[in-house]
Order: structure tokens, then sequence, then C-alpha cells
């Protein structure tokens, strides 16, 4: 049984209206994680421009998960565009290079260079790209559906004779609204975004 722990990385996508996990090994790589929330809590992740914030990040590497925590979320069938994700393998330094925003600036030059900082983040992170710099997934063999599970129930049909000799002079009243349908479509999430790198 493994004996590694998970840090969390958690992207929240705007667009999608999503977040997605990714689980990543904690021993061996405490440094390299260090120096990537360090980075990421120095984003204020609020954008003037809403139009420009595509996904906000945040990196958990206080309370760690055990390796059974880690590959039970990511069998979970929330999301439509992309799975939660584990990742047993080393994680690669990752430079940001983000500009240092200084309390003398004014608020206007905070917040313009603010919007750039998290450009910059989106541009290398965003989407998942988390995996570029990541080995050894620990991929669901069982990740796909199986289709007649979820295939749509016929009614029973009914043998019956439910003829009536009685006298019918009411009509039957006909229900006017319409049914609530009886099964709805589960969403099948995508391994990977489709949509990386975007300006």
């Amino acid at each position: 049984m493994s004996e590694y722990t998970y840090a969390t990385l958690q992207e929240t996508n705007i667009e999608e209206h999503e977040s997605w996990l990714t689980f990543i090994r904690y021993q061996e790589n405490e440094d390299v994680l260090k120096h990537l929330r360090e980075q990421l809590e120095s984003v204020e992740w609020h954008c003037e421009d809403e139009d420009d914030m595509e996904s906000a990040f945040d990196l958990d590497t206080d309370y760690l998960v055990c390796n059974k925590t880690a590959k039970e979320i990511t069998k979970l069938d929330l999301n439509c565009h992309m799975a939660h994700r584990k990742f047993d393998g080393k994680l690669k330094q990752i430079n940001l290079e983000l500009t240092a925003i200084s309390d003398e600036f004014t608020k206007k030059k905070r917040g313009r260079l603010n919007d750039r900082n998290i450009k910059k983040v989106n541009q290398i992170l965003g989407y998942g790209q988390i995996e570029d710099y990541l080995s050894e997934e620990d991929e669901n063999s069982d990740a796909e559906y199986d289709d007649q599970h979820y295939e749509d129930r016929s009614e029973p049909s009914d043998d019956t004779d439910d003829t009536d000799d009685t006298d019918d002079t009411e009509e039957e009243i006909k229900p006017t609204k319409n049914l609530i349908p009886t099964t709805i479509e589960k969403p099948r999430f995508a391994k990977k975004a489709q949509r990386r790198n975007r300006n």
C-alpha cells in the first residue's frame, strides 16, 4: 500500500463553472510545492476585467490527503469538462515569472499588474496544464461509463384486458402539463481539456 500523501491543487474555472482538483505527491516534492504555493499566494484572484479571469488557483500543502482518499475523489463524476486527477511522480520546478507588486504602487497600477499576473498563471497552468510538469498519473481504468447502464428504460407492456362494460359517458381527462422525463442523461467528463493556452 502506498505511503504517499498528497497536496491538492485546485483550479476553479470561471467560464466552465467547475473546480478541478489535482493531487500531487508530497514526498520528494516538498520544496517545489512550497515554491509554487508562494507564487500562487502572491496573486489577488480577482480581475478588473472579468473577461480575462479564466481560472483561479489555490494549493493546499498544509492538509495532506492519503492515497486512498485522493484515488476515490478522482472517481467522482461531478464535472462535465475535466475530471479530478492524481499523480504519483515528481513535480518539475515551475517558475511563473510573476511581477512583484509593491504597496507603494498606485491602486490602478497594482490592479493592472495583478491582472497581468493572472494571465501569466493561466497561460502556464490553465485548463489542467499542471500535467505538463507532472509524471506517473494514476489513471482510472474504470473511468468510462457503461452505456447500457444509462439507456432509457422502456415502459413495461400491459397485456391485461381493461375493457370496461360500464356506461362510458364521461371522457377521461387528459393531463395538459408536460411530464418530467424519467431519465436525465448523465454528463460525461473529458479527461483532458480541449482548449489550452487561450489568449
